[in-house]
């Protein structure tokens, strides 16, 4: 498993692919699966305080019906789940420092 520099240390259940920004993923609950584009990676992204202002502990999927998915990072213990699946690389829908976020 090769990392990039900024590396988030995350990949995908079951796979060498590494999570990164820009990421389009479906996330899968009990009954409907949804899509996303993974927003924020503690360490990758650039710095938002309202995320980060208890230390570095969540990375973000922006859901495309609205809102965000937070999932714990702590890359060493926890990697994301199976009902996360990778679907392709892109670029959009990263989280910029200044976003309102709301309550992720």
């Amino acid at each position: 498993m090769e990392t990039s520099e900024r590396s988030s240390k995350l990949f995908y259940f079951g796979t060498d692919i590494e999570l990164m920004l820009g990421d389009v993923v479906e996330i899968r609950g009990w009954f409907k699966k949804e899509s996303g584009i993974v927003a924020y990676i503690p360490g990758v992204s650039e710095h938002h305080l309202s995320i980060e202002e208890n230390g570095p502990n969540c990375w973000l999927i922006r859901r495309n019906g609205g809102g965000f998915y937070s999932i714990g990072y702590a890359p060493n213990n926890i990697q994301p789940k199976k009902n996360i699946k990778f679907i392709k690389r892109g670029d959009r829908g990263i989280v910029s420092p200044d976003e309102d976020l709301g309550d992720p």
